[in-house]
């Protein structure tokens, strides 16, 4: 796809958009208040802020059905199967856990570290498109992995050696680790369902077998 000014907006837009979501999480992690008992604690909660974020993704469900009546009133959606439901269960207990893990290791390193160790996510994706989908990489492939190898190990690193970071630094790296593993597979399941589509000439889902 060629870099044009729609395709350019809607990166820089998920870009903004997915920092602010994770400055507002970290924002959040770390305001206080009193529990029942006048104690004063921190929000830590990340499985509410997990929840909170899938609620919020609600919101294009309403919004994609006004926009496919407003541009194609003549055509309706076609119904999803019930088998394509079960195919996409799996994709989305996934993409639930990782952004759990996800939400569990930003409780314990700066948005920095999480922003960038997130990007591991393209190694796990390598490995398992390699070994499970058996497709090939190149040169320059492995070169863009080993590069995003390289920057994890140095600022995951320096956030070890970090003494304003805390001491559970470790902890939440390795939960990111966990976390991008399983986002990994997401992505690799949706590939799978989408090979699936194009080796049976199916244009759309809800119409799988």
């Amino acid at each position: 796809m060629s870099c044009n000014p729609k395709s350019f907006t809607v990166f820089s837009v998920a870009l903004v958009c997915g920092t602010a979501a994770t400055l507002t999480s970290k924002v959040m992690f770390d305001m206080e208040s009193e529990d029942h008992l006048g104690n004063v604690r921190k929000f830590a909660k990340p499985l509410m802020v997990t929840f909170l974020m899938f609620v919020a993704m609600l919101a294009a469900l309403p919004l994609h059905f006004i926009i496919h009546k407003c541009t194609k009133p003549d055509e309706p959606l076609p119904p999803v199967s019930t088998k394509m439901m079960f195919i996409l269960i799996a994709p989305a207990i996934t993409d639930l856990l990782g952004t759990t893990c996800a939400m569990v290791g930003l409780l314990y390193v700066k948005v920095s570290v999480y922003q960038l160790v997130r990007a591991s996510t393209i190694i796990f994706v390598a490995v398992y498109r390699v070994f499970l989908l058996k497709q090939k990489f190149y040169a320059y492939n492995w070169l863009g992995v080993f590069l995003n190898f390289l920057a994890i190990v140095i600022v995951g690193g320096s956030a070890l050696f970090d003494p304003t970071a805390g001491s559970d630094v470790p902890k939440g790296i390795a939960v990111l680790l966990v976390g991008c593993a399983i986002m990994a597979s997401q992505l690799v399941l949706e590939e799978k369902v989408s090979i699936l589509l194009l080796e049976n000439n199916i244009s759309h889902p809800s119409i799988l077998l």
